[in-house]
C-alpha cells in the first residue's frame, strides 16, 4: 500500500488520507492552518469529508475577539 488506508463499503471504497489540513484558533486573531492526523473511525463511527463550509458573522467575532466568555 502507498501510505493511503482504503475504507471498504458495500457500496464505494475511498481512500483516507493520514493527514488533514484544519484552521486552529489558538487565541484571538491568531488563526492559523495547520496539519493534523486524520482518526479512523471506529466500528460505530463515520468519517465525513467536508469540501465546503461558511461562517456566520459570529465566527468572524470569535476569531477577532475570542469567545464571548473571555
Amino acid at each position: 500500500m502507498t501510505g493511503v488506508l482504503k475504507a471498504i463499503s458495500d457500496r464505494m471504497v475511498m481512500d483516507i488520507p493520514k493527514n488533514m489540513r484544519a484552521w486552529a484558533l489558538n487565541g484571538p486573531g491568531e488563526l492559523e492552518l495547520v496539519t493534523k492526523p486524520v482518526n479512523l473511525p471506529s466500528e460505530s463511527e463515520v468519517l465525513v469529508e467536508i469540501n465546503a463550509v461558511a461562517i456566520c458573522a459570529t465566527d468572524l467575532e470569535i476569531i477577532h475577539h475570542g469567545p464571548p466568555a473571555m
